[in-house]
């Protein structure tokens, strides 16, 4: 396994996150900052080892929707109490500007119907549930440390040759996240242990796309690693 991609965010944590519906190297990364909540963008192209962040004339009501053939895509909201997308602007990565903004809210059918399902395979089994008191018993049995409680919730993946468990545990009132990737028997060969603090994250943190792992490590860090 091998890290291929690593990226800390200096300002702002991860809001959203959208792969190529063909390339599957490439990603856009929404940012929003943790005051205001204005947004910006980081395009990562993980083969050509290419990432810049990007900002929109607009710093609030947009929202990323495709990334496609070095475009990515973007609704307008001009009315902020009301959901509903009035215009649709297309940002070219390579030229890194902006190519249209059109009031036509379509995006062409033969772009969308090629999207890749980035969420595959992935789970997140909360406490009190059947899977995640399995898992845990797992966990404390391949865990060297003593007395240690799974708490919140786990993601797991299961693919062809790995399993790939993140997991929340508390030990003496110190919190942290894991990172286990195993092979198919279940035995460890990678793994990240960070400390938190008590308004740690608890929303989607890993997601797989053929052989890669991305994982959100407390929103601040983006890795990807080559399985």
């Amino acid at each position: 396994m091998q890290k291929v991609f690593q990226y800390y965010l200096q300002q702002g944590i991860v809001w959203k996150i959208i792969p190529d519906n063909e390339n599957t190297n490439q990603i856009l990364v929404e940012i929003r900052q943790q005051v205001l909540w204005q947004t910006q963008f980081l395009f990562i192209d993980v083969k050509k080892n290419i990432f810049f962040e990007f900002q929109l004339p607009e710093n609030w009501w947009i929202s990323p929707v495709l990334l496609s053939n070095n475009k990515a895509y973007f609704y307008f909201y001009a009315n902020s109490e009301k959901p509903i997308p009035t215009e649709l602007w297309v940002f070219d990565l390579l030229e890194k500007k902006i190519i249209t903004q059109s009031n036509d809210i379509e995006i062409d059918a033969n772009i969308t119907e090629k999207k890749i399902d980035w969420y595959q395979n992935i789970n997140y089994y909360e406490e009190n549930e059947e899977y995640f008191e399995t898992l845990s018993k797992f966990i404390k049995m391949k865990n060297n440390e003593k007395n240690i409680n799974v708490i919140k919730n786990i993601g797991y993946i299961e693919n062809n040759d790995n399993l790939i468990i993140n997991f929340f545990s508390k030990k003496e009132n110190i919190l942290h996240e894991n990172l286990w990737i195993t092979d198919k028997k279940g035995n460890i060969i990678y793994e990240e242990k960070n400390s938190i603090n008590e308004n740690f994250y608890i929303g989607e943190r890993i997601y797989m796309l053929e052989k890669k792992l991305l994982y959100l490590k407390q929103k601040t860090e983006i890795l990807i690693y080559q399985l």
